[in-house]
């Protein structure tokens, strides 16, 4: 898969890559990743007038373990 134009287009990605779920998202939004090389690429849509701005965060559980690294909100940063 190629690697996606960072011009801010959703076009770019493909539900290929996208990394949410009806089941684990929000309604209304959604969240790419790809991979290439050593990076990571993220995107994310929004429903139409809302931002996606400075406090947006996206937390990361790199080694699949609930007990290790920050607390999110209070849980545990792995959200199945």
């Amino acid at each position: 898969m190629p690697t996606p134009i960072l011009d801010g287009s959703l076009a770019d990605w493909s539900s290929a890559t996208r990394l949410d779920t009806a089941l684990t998202g929000v309604p209304g939004y959604a969240l790419y990743g790809q991979g290439d090389g050593g990076s990571f690429y993220f995107a994310i849509s929004a429903p139409s007038g809302t931002a996606v701005g400075a406090n947006t965060t996206i937390w990361i559980d790199t080694d699949l373990n609930t007990t290790t690294g920050f607390s999110v909100f209070g849980l545990a940063g792995a959200f199945e």
